[in-house]
């Protein structure tokens, strides 16, 4: 029997899917996390979230989603019960975020700082999130599989693990970025969280009926340090490539489209700034270089003070995904980038952005400017042309816009590789296998 009609006869095992993110289209862990389930039956998918956001995926219709702010005021109240059940309406949407969208800047701004976060377990460690409206929920939808997608965060840990345990389901654990790995820090609170955190991955990955990491290299890596063989999953895509009639312009369009986190605005400050320099050195019959750039999360001003370059590059706000899709197809040259510094690198080297797959479907030469030792970059090694050195962009600069033929390379090479590595049929239907093969199916 085929497996496409394995698949088919798969349909009966109810998957709950607990993880920071909600589903999302735009957003990258809520992006991937939603790809995965394409080929699921959607009434037999459920998810658990904490972040203070809203799933945008009308596909599946259960989530029940917690909060730091739920959390916060079950400790004052009783009266308070910690989480709802949400729904991908878009006029409670549009409401929703209105009225939250001070305390989702402000949350956004001082998540990540160690005091924090280690506040933040605090909250969740004497908060009540386990509520009979929860248990109803949950019983109500009675999964077969718990999907954990194993964040930085660690009271998910420790409600993945009481949730497992009383509902004596399989459970799967899904790592797309590194959180663990020693790094060279004198944040005495990041050691603390980090040693508390990886005592309940190690738990957690040992107690998996499947490990599933995001690259090879992480697979390998991992391996080694929490001692199990884990099944990658690379993110996935189908392909954006449209027949976008493209306008011819006197001017060559680089776009960024992601996030500018982990100082990933820098190397775009990089870039602009040869952009700027290359531009100025052209005649007036040359073809100068733009740079947009387009992140679903608004910058601050620090950042936008660098990545905007009058005549060079210009934040341009979030796209909808018709949107996106339009202006990638549109683009001459795509950009990646990573952060050069210490810090990011260590956070980075593991992950493989969602961006990438995205990227070489459009069949677009894509520069890559980052350093050599992290996933992402290694990946793309083949297919892009990479910049290792922020010394040699402006090189880049008069390579690739001088160079049709190389473009159209780079451009052949990255299509090869999506079709290879991103068969996105092929891999979700794998993965599908693999889950729903973790239970007797009837």
């Amino acid at each position: 029997m085929s497996m496409v009609q394995d698949i088919k006869k798969m349909t009966d095992a109810k998957v709950l899917v607990i993880s920071n993110n909600a589903f999302s289209q735009t957003k990258n862990n809520g992006k991937t996390l939603a790809s995965l389930f394409e080929y699921f039956q959607p009434e037999n998918i459920a998810q658990l979230y904490f972040n203070p956001e809203l799933p945008d995926v009308d596909r599946f219709n259960k989530y029940y989603q917690i909060t730091d702010l739920d959390m916060l005021r079950s400790l004052f109240s009783r009266r308070c019960r910690a989480g709802r059940q949400v729904q991908t309406n878009e006029g409670e949407k549009s409401r929703i975020c209105v009225r939250r969208k001070f305390v989702v800047d402000m949350y956004n701004k001082i998540k990540n700082w160690s005091c924090s976060r280690l506040f933040r377990e605090i909250i969740w460690a004497l908060g009540s999130w386990d509520t009979p409206e929860l248990n109803s929920w949950i019983n109500e939808f009675s999964p077969d599989i718990i999907f954990f997608c194993a964040g930085d965060s660690g009271f998910a840990y420790d409600i993945t693990a009481k949730l497992k345990n009383r509902l004596k389901t399989k459970f799967v654990v899904y790592i797309t970025d590194d959180y663990v790995l020693p790094r060279r820090s004198i944040d005495v609170l990041w050691w603390i969280r980090r040693n508390r955190l990886l005592r309940k991955m190690r738990k957690a990955v040992n107690d998996s009926d499947l490990f599933i990491t995001v690259s090879e290299k992480m697979a390998t890596v991992y391996e080694s340090f929490l001692g199990k063989e884990s099944f990658v999953v690379s993110n996935l895509t189908d392909s954006l490539k449209t027949q976008t009639a493209k306008k011819q312009e006197d001017r060559v369009n680089f776009v960024y489209a992601g996030g500018l986190h982990s100082n990933r605005y820098k190397t775009i400050h990089q870039l602009a700034k040869n952009i700027k320099e290359f531009n100025e050195k052209q005649t007036t019959s040359d073809r100068k270089v733009f740079l947009s750039i387009y992140t679903n999360t608004e910058p601050s001003r620090a950042a936008l003070k660098r990545i905007n370059i009058s005549g060079a590059s210009e934040y341009r706000g979030s796209l909808k995904k018709d949107e996106l899709i339009d202006v990638l197809n549109r683009s001459d040259i795509l950009v990646f980038v990573e952060s050069f510094d210490r810090r990011s690198i260590e956070a980075t080297r593991l992950s493989l952005s969602t961006k990438i797959p995205e990227y070489l479907s459009l069949e677009k030469p894509v520069l890559a400017i980052g350093p050599s030792n992290v996933a992402s970059m290694e990946y793309l090694s083949d297919v892009a042309f990479c910049v290792n050195d922020p010394r040699d962009i402006y090189a880049s600069l008069e390579a690739l816009v001088g160079d049709a033929q190389l473009r159209e390379r780079i451009a052949s090479a990255a299509s090869k590789k999506y079709s290879q590595y991103h068969n996105t049929k092929k891999l979700k239907e794998e993965f599908k296998k693999r889950v729903q093969g973790l239970i007797d199916v009837c």
